[in-house]
């Protein structure tokens, strides 16, 4: 399997701000992955939850720790689902974000 695509694995942090407002950052990290196609079938059980599957990448499960976000090509999705395979992979399904200035 070749792991030639890099990405980066986001996971939230919110803190307190000088005027004690909460704002979320993220801690990234970068790994390696395979993009894969969205199958149907997943494509019909996100959107009963009213989410939209865009990109399914795989990653080494032992790389992914919970992360709540990812970077791909310059675009950042929210986790929706993930999924243990054999071959010690995980697959992380996503969907796309909007945010305000860049990562909220």
């Amino acid at each position: 399997m070749m792991w030639r695509e890099a990405v980066y694995l986001m996971q939230e942090i919110e803190s307190l701000d000088s005027m004690r407002k909460v704002t979320k950052s993220y801690k990234k990290r970068r790994v390696y992955c395979n993009e894969k196609g969205v199958r149907q079938s997943e494509f019909y059980q996100a959107g009963i939850q009213g989410d939209k599957p865009e990109i399914m990448l795989e990653v080494r499960a032992n790389e992914y720790n919970g992360e709540t976000h990812v970077e791909y090509k310059n675009k950042v999705y929210r986790v929706i689902r993930t999924y243990p395979k054999r071959n010690e992979i995980t697959e992380i399904i996503c969907t796309s974000t909007v945010h305000k200035n860049g990562v909220q």
